[in-house]
C-alpha cells in the first residue's frame, strides 16, 4: 500500500501497488526511490480501480509527453534506471 508521501520502493522486478486507504497521487521526491543499479528494469502494476496511484512527470521519473499516468486494477507501465541522471524513464504502459 502506497501512501502520497512514501513513495514507491523497488524492492522486486514486479511491483503491485495501491493507494493506501484511497486514491494517492504521490507527493513524495523521488516518487520512486532511485534504483540499484542502471538499467535496473521494474514493472509496475495497479491493483485497485479505487485505491489508484498516480505518477506525475518529474521528481525522478521521466514519462512519455510528460503525461502522468494513474494505476488501476491491472495498469501497468515498465521503468528503466538511469543512473547517470539519476531517473526511472518510462519503457512503456497498459491501461486496462
Amino acid at each position: 500500500n502506497i501512501t502520497a508521501v512514501g513513495g514507491i520502493t523497488v524492492t522486486n522486478t514486479i511491483m503491485r501497488v495501491a493507494g493506501d486507504g484511497g486514491a494517492v497521487n504521490i507527493t513524495a521526491a523521488p516518487q520512486i526511490v532511485d534504483g540499484t543499479e542502471d538499467g535496473q528494469i521494474v514493472i509496475i502494476k495497479g491493483t485497485n480501480d479505487t485505491n489508484t496511484v498516480t505518477l506525475d512527470e518529474g521528481t525522478g521519473i521521466d514519462l512519455v509527453n510528460d503525461l502522468s499516468f494513474t494505476l488501476g486494477n491491472r495498469d501497468m507501465i515498465t521503468l528503466v534506471y538511469d543512473a547517470v541522471d539519476d531517473l526511472w524513464i518510462e519503457v512503456s504502459r497498459a491501461d486496462h
